[in-house]
């Protein structure tokens, strides 16, 4: 019952009631729906809006954040040196040996959109801790691995952390940077998996002479967890499922169906998926295409790493310009069809050794553009604002699809045609859709994007 003189009881006197003479009583008003942007009947529960923009460039996060990146992709980088070393003390074929680099890999090819569903349900922030954490510990295990197949449950559990990670990251620099800082923010984190990748392999002779490979994982487990550790104290204060309101669990599948749906994430997904490919055959096979031009092992991985290397240099080109107006759509083309005319000259059996390496130099330069583009288009083209992460995991369990794949499949055409004379014609013909694929995402408008458009 409402006291007499409440405003909102019709029967006091307009004195009583709080009202002016000559007024009219305000009727009760629905506030706003963020998602639909229409009335929304009083104690109805939020619905997801758009995603917040910041207000400032938290650089000190993002730079965490590529960190955090850069020491995960070490894992990657650590064990191409520490092959010989594994067979010789766990008793592991080549073909396992195999099978612990791919491992990494092949976890994401099979559960990528689904980790990342798993991040929009239980926030960025915290999915980014925890893989982290599984990175850490997998690593650990790892370096008490008394046979391969400890060394392959280890491997597995670090893949299970990596995707994590790479899921969310964006999604939360997406938070913390300002719409016109994007561009640069998400260069700076396309960075991550050359500069660890490549840093790792550069460092491990050094490491693997002074502590041996057990000695170099327990280093990089140790490492993982202090920088998880460093990222929880420096984000205490960010907002946690709040900020953009989680998936509900029942609605964790219908992101999924969303996403694989929706036209702007699966261009993103394919044309990724044949930039990881081709980038996973060339520099997958460079030290033996090195080598064969007459370079010594030493050399061969050393000109490797520094052609990895230079894809960072790409990627940081690729967010200057995608701030200063460049269309994503136009790097992601541009990339693609310097890919395809370098994959012609490097694979040509009259190409000039010095000239094959520039061409490979020159493909990891420009294809940095393509992760500068795709990796920061996720939160522009996911279909809903809490699908940020289930996005990101399908653009990139796509990727993995072709890094697992495609460098048996490159090795057993070269090995069924005798050479590596008939691999252009195939990743080529990647290149292509990689550049249809930029084409027709000209046309596609974005999904949740709170920014404009590039």
């Amino acid at each position: 019952m409402r006291n007499k003189g409440d405003p909102r009881d019709p029967t006091g006197s307009r004195e009583e009631r709080g009202l002016a003479p000559g007024t009219r009583p305000e009727r009760a008003r629905r506030s706003p729906d963020p998602g639909t942007g229409r009335g929304a009947p009083p104690g109805a529960p939020p619905q997801p809006g758009p995603p917040a923009v910041a207000s400032r460039t938290r650089w000190g996060l993002v730079l965490l954040i590529v960190a955090v990146g850069v020491c995960a992709a070490f894992q990657i980088g650590k064990v191409p040196p520490a092959l010989t070393e594994l067979q010789s003390s766990l008793g592991i074929s080549l073909v396992v040996g195999g099978w612990v680099i791919s491992t990494y890999s092949a976890v994401g090819s099979v559960c990528g959109i689904a980790m990342g569903a798993v991040g929009d349900r239980l926030g960025y922030r915290r999915t980014l801790l925890f893989g982290v954490s599984c990175i850490g510990a997998g690593s650990l295990l790892g370096s008490a691995a008394p046979g391969p197949g400890w060394l392959l449950a280890s491997r597995a559990l670090e893949g299970l952390g990596f995707i994590l990670v790479v899921v969310s990251a964006p999604s939360l620099i997406f938070q913390i940077v300002r719409p016109s800082d994007l561009g640069i923010a998400f260069g700076l984190w396309s960075c991550f998996m050359p500069v660890g990748t490549s840093a790792m392999m550069l460092a491990s002779p050094a490491l693997l002479s002074l502590f041996g490979w057990r000695g170099v994982w327990a280093c990089n487990g140790l490492l993982l967890l202090s920088a998880g550790a460093a990222f929880h104290y420096a984000t205490r204060g960010l907002p946690g499922r709040g900020a953009l309101r989680a998936a509900a669990p029942g609605r964790l599948w219908s992101n999924v169906r969303a996403v694989v749906s929706c036209p702007g994430p699966v261009l993103l997904a394919v044309s990724w998926s044949m930039y990881t490919t081709t980038y996973m055959v060339l520099m997958g096979f460079l030290p033996t295409l090195l080598m064969a031009d007459g370079h010594t092992r030493a050399a061969a991985a050393a000109l490797t790493a520094a052609a990895v290397a230079v894809n960072a240099a790409g990627a940081l080109g690729g967010g200057w310009l995608l701030k200063h107006g460049a269309p994503r759509w136009g790097l992601m083309a541009f990339s693609g069809a310097v890919s395809g005319l370098c994959m012609v000259g490097i694979y040509s059996p009259g190409t000039a050794p010095w000239l094959r390496y520039g061409l490979c130099v020159l493909f990891s330069a420009v294809g940095g553009l393509q992760p500068a583009a795709v990796l920061g288009g996720a939160p522009h083209y996911a279909p809903t604002p809490t699908a940020v992460a289930t996005t990101n995991g399908f653009i990139n369990q796509c990727s993995y699809v072709g890094m697992v794949l495609g460098p048996p499949a490159a090795a057993a055409l070269a090995s069924a045609s005798g050479g590596w004379h008939n691999t252009p014609w195939i990743l080529s013909s990647g290149a292509a859709i990689w550049i249809s694929s930029a084409l027709l995402l000209r046309r596609v408008g974005p999904g949740t994007d709170a920014t404009p458009r590039r």
